[in-house]
């Protein structure tokens, strides 16, 4: 029994015309070669205007034999279909604001695939991201952002309205959060003024929040130099927080003796006064006001007359190391918040006791020719003498050198007497 001989070929050019298929279609081209398609198509949002990637197509081509017989033109039987193709990793561009999901998973790229057998469709979609509107308090003065508070009280405010990219900013809702940031800060002692735009849509920047800032400055209340303080109010800048408001320049005069044993001591003052400006939320000294003179009539330390009968006087000024001449402390320059205190030392030294010259006396004999005492001239004798000063020097004299003093002051008139009168018998 003859049998047909069998072809089997690859080569769709060399197939013979009307080769029927087993179902009596003619045998194509096609039916030794196809082409598999990964088509990779991209949706975007609704309004989207930015750059849009454009639908990409992967293809992988494949081959198969076909055995036929030439006498009947049937095929009799296809090989397996090869080819060694795949659908490479596909990038997908990022969309600022959106996340990228591929058939319904978020992922920014289109996985590879090996040797794929069917056609197939990938559908890559982006989403609006997740965006944030966030309200800040900012201090005015510093910049800084202003912690607000809660507590059992006053439980934490919300800050923060979420949102989409692209999405509208519900504006009742941000109101109620200003409204409520404002209320909390007022009542701790902050002013406020006024808050930043809020947004209308959200944006597409998914690396920062929009941020509205709503500002405040502290408020600063003035206390003059004689208010009472809030309790508590302190100043930063002194170690011990204490707020000072008055300060007083002193002259202090001490008087010593010779042996450095202070007498006494006097205290002339200038005060200056300040206001205080305190911040009421840190009840802490924000400034203060310039010095003034508390007694806008005392301005100086007044001159002071040391001077003192029977002593020498040595002053010293002491805080600039230096002698003053002289029996009087001067009045001082007007004093100035910069100058500093003053010190000076007035020491008593008591005179020495001594005998001192007394007026010369003369004797006048032309009157009715008694003997008279009176200041020399040209017609009576001067004779020179010496006497002790009467009367008690400060905290040295006594009695018994006053009759010492009177009794060599008659001796010396009656020596005196004697000489006038050995001349009158001379001449006669």
């Amino acid at each position: 029994m003859l049998k047909h001989k069998k072809v089997t070929t690859d080569d769709p050019t060399k197939l013979p015309i009307n080769i029927a298929k087993s179902d009596g279609t003619k045998l194509t081209d096609a039916d030794l070669t196809k082409t598999v398609t990964r088509t990779i198509k991209f949706k975007y949002p609704e309004g989207y205007t930015g750059t849009k990637q454009d639908t990409i197509t992967q293809d992988v081509a494949y081959k198969r034999s076909v055995t036929y017989d030439p006498v009947t033109k049937k095929v009799v039987s296809f090989g397996i279909w090869t080819g060694t193709g795949n659908w490479d990793e596909a990038s997908v561009k990022e969309v600022k604001g959106y996340t990228s999901y591929v058939d319904g998973s978020q992922a920014i790229t289109v996985d590879k695939v090996e040797n794929p057998t069917e056609n197939t469709t990938v559908q890559v979609e982006f989403k609006a991201g997740t965006q944030h509107v966030h309200f800040i308090a900012i201090d005015d003065k510093t910049g800084m952002t202003i912690d607000i508070p809660f507590n059992d009280n006053n439980p934490e405010l919300a800050t923060d309205i979420q949102g989409v990219t692209g999405g509208i900013v519900d504006k009742k809702q941000a109101q109620s959060y200003i409204e409520a940031i404002v209320g909390r800060l007022t009542a701790m002692g902050w002013i406020y003024d006024g808050h930043g735009q809020v947004p209308y849509v959200f944006d597409d920047d998914e690396s920062r929040d929009q941020l509205v800032a709503i500002n405040f400055h502290a408020q600063i209340n003035e206390f003059k130099p004689d208010d009472k303080l809030p309790n508590g109010a302190k100043d930063p800048n002194n170690k011990d927080g204490q707020i000072v408001r008055e300060m007083i320049k002193t002259r202090t005069i001490i008087f010593k003796d010779a042996n450095d044993k202070v007498i006494k001591t006097v205290k002339q003052t200038v005060d200056f006064v300040r206001d205080v400006y305190i911040n009421k939320v840190t009840n802490q000294v924000d400034h203060y006001g310039d010095w003034q003179y508390r007694d806008p009539n005392n301005k100086s330390w007044s001159q002071v007359d040391v001077s003192k009968s029977g002593y020498t006087v040595k002053i010293t000024d002491v805080t600039n190391d230096k002698v003053i001449v002289g029996n009087v402390v001067m009045e001082s320059d007007v004093i100035k918040p910069t100058d500093q205190n003053s010190i000076i030392e007035v020491e008593y030294t008591k005179l020495p006791e001594s005998v001192v010259p007394s007026e010369q006396l003369s004797f006048n004999t032309e009157k009715k020719g008694k003997l008279t005492a009176g200041r020399s001239n040209k017609t009576a004798k001067q004779f020179p003498s010496r006497i002790v000063k009467t009367g008690k020097l400060p905290q040295t004299g006594s009695d018994k050198d006053a009759a010492a003093a009177l009794g060599i002051a008659t001796l010396g008139l009656s020596s005196a007497l004697g000489y006038v009168s050995k001349r009158k018998k001379r001449r006669n």
